[in-house]
């Protein structure tokens, strides 16, 4: 069979005041043609799982057209329309091919279209032909709506947050989809439920209950393949929520209406708990020893905001707290710079993206470390690929080293300080800008974890008039809705 593979990857917090463009997809993630095989061939990523799967039933590959972008704000139309534009052209040019495996979010959000995952999938499905099996992946965090659903003949989504198991995925996607029959018929639940990044973790005990009816859904006879996709809160949509997918038929059916209802049963130990910023110095005083993981969880760079929140930062600068911060700030980054190696810094830090992350904090200390940064992943999360911190500085305020990049940079692996130079193992409070995805890489090290409750637009506590297209009554907004009570259908 010929094999065509690509995709396009964007997770969009529509709260953000950034426009993604293509300069975006092109800085992070952007592959075609036999690049995207070197690109990915052996990472831990769906189109590396892909690639491998494909390979290993004999198959003949396509490479198409792979583009990611960092987290962020709403997609350029034109952005959008020329990576699709060139996809299908790519496609075309190609000739006919047996099946195609792409790679997507399914929580993009493009200026004019609420949902361009589907409408990726809807134009590759009119450039092959009803006949042709096309196969996708999907992160944890899609929200899926029926029009994605109908459009691919089989979905498969992460099953871990972090997520470990991205080429696990696209092996399956893979398998499903090019198996001699095709892939078997499918079924969709949709659950009025939002749950937030910090709360979605599975091996978490408010998560335990939902994944033991998913493992009991998976082992079910008959079932092929089956998905919990616990949604996006920060992409305002017509699709927001969590979903359930299987595949195999009635038994399918029946395993897709328990785990729909269990994970429903469980939405009340799906709330999260922090820690007051005005308690966080006497929590960490409680215990000197570190590392103390901070979560910053409402300047998530990984859910699409700045990264230069600035909560954190005063706190411990106030109380005489050390450890580390990452801070994005290329404007202080250039201040660092003019001051040298040695020399003194003294400028506002940070808030410069916008007024939801705190206000600008004046910094003074000693500019320890210049030049430009990037690192290899090492962790279990995608595993191999090279990132890139753009120019950076380390400022260094008695014990509290405050890391300045250009780049947003996700905090997925220990490469984040020790580019720069900093031991993670060596600061008493790490402040990580992530919800769950910075466990990849600072678990192993963390003796504690204190989560803040910070400003930002990733908010842990979600609130009504963030959404203005999410169908109502869902939970926890609406919090006396039932299950089976009438709701919009996406």
């Amino acid at each position: 069979m010929r094999v065509a593979i690509g995709g396009f990857y964007h997770e969009t917090n529509t709260r953000a005041r950034t426009v993604t463009r293509l300069t975006d997809f092109q800085a992070y993630q952007y592959a075609e043609g036999a690049a995207l095989v070197r690109t990915f061939a052996g990472t831990n990523s769906e189109i590396g799982g892909m690639l491998d799967g494909a390979a290993e039933g004999g198959h003949e590959t396509v490479p198409l057209l792979f583009a990611a972008a960092v987290p962020s704000g709403p997609i350029e139309r034109a952005c959008y329309e020329q990576l699709l534009g060139r996809s299908l052209a790519l496609l075309a040019e190609a000739g006919p091919v047996d099946a195609v495996l792409l790679s997507l979010h399914g929580a993009a959000v493009v200026e004019g279209i609420d949902d361009p995952d589907s409408a990726f999938v809807a134009a590759v499905r009119a450039a092959v032909g009803q006949d042709v099996p096309i196969g996708v992946t999907l992160d944890y965090h899609a929200n899926i709506g029926s029009e994605l659903f109908n459009a691919a003949s089989f979905i498969s989504v992460y099953r871990t947050y972090p997520h470990t198991d991205m080429a696990d995925r696209g092996r399956e996607a893979a398998r499903v989809t090019l198996a001699p029959d095709g892939p078997p018929p499918g079924v969709m639940r949709k659950l009025p439920l939002i749950t937030v990044p910090l709360v979605q973790a599975t091996g978490d005990a408010g998560m335990a209950g939902a994944m033991r009816a998913f493992a009991d859904a998976l082992a079910t006879p008959g079932v092929v393949s089956a998905s919990l996709a616990m949604g996006f809160a920060y992409a305002d949509s017509p699709n927001l929520g969590a979903t359930v997918l299987a595949y195999g038929g009635e038994a399918a059916q029946r395993a897709a209406d328990r785990l729909a209802h269990a994970v429903w049963e469980e939405r009340a130990t799906l709330l999260p708990k922090l820690v007051e910023l005005s308690a966080l110095p006497a929590a960490l005083a409680a215990d000197g020893r570190g590392p103390t993981i901070v979560v910053d969880p409402s300047d998530n760079v990984g859910g699409g905001s700045a990264g230069d929140g600035t909560a954190l930062l005063e706190t411990l600068l106030a109380a005489g707290i050390g450890g580390a911060v990452v801070i994005t700030d290329p404007e202080a980054v250039a201040v660092a710079g003019t001051a040298g190696l040695g020399g003194a810094f003294d400028g506002l830090v940070g808030a410069k993206a916008d007024t939801l992350h705190g206000r600008p904090v004046r910094l003074r200390g000693q500019v320890n470390w210049l030049g430009q940064a990037s690192f290899t992943n090492t962790s279990s999360y995608m595993t191999g690929f090279v990132t890139a911190m753009g120019d950076c500085a380390v400022v260094s305020h008695g014990d509290l080293h405050v890391v300045l990049t250009s780049r947003r940079t996700m905090p997925f692996d220990t490469g984040i300080l020790t580019a720069v130079g900093l031991a993670p193992e060596a600061q008493p409070v790490i402040v990580v800008k992530s919800a769950i995805a910075w466990r990849a890489a600072f678990a192993p090290i963390a003796r504690r974890v204190l989560v803040a409750d910070t400003p930002g637009i990733c908010p842990a506590r979600l609130r009504a008039e963030h959404y203005t297209k999410v169908p109502r009554p869902i939970w926890p907004l609406d919090p006396d809705i039932d299950l089976n009570q009438e709701s919009p259908t996406p």
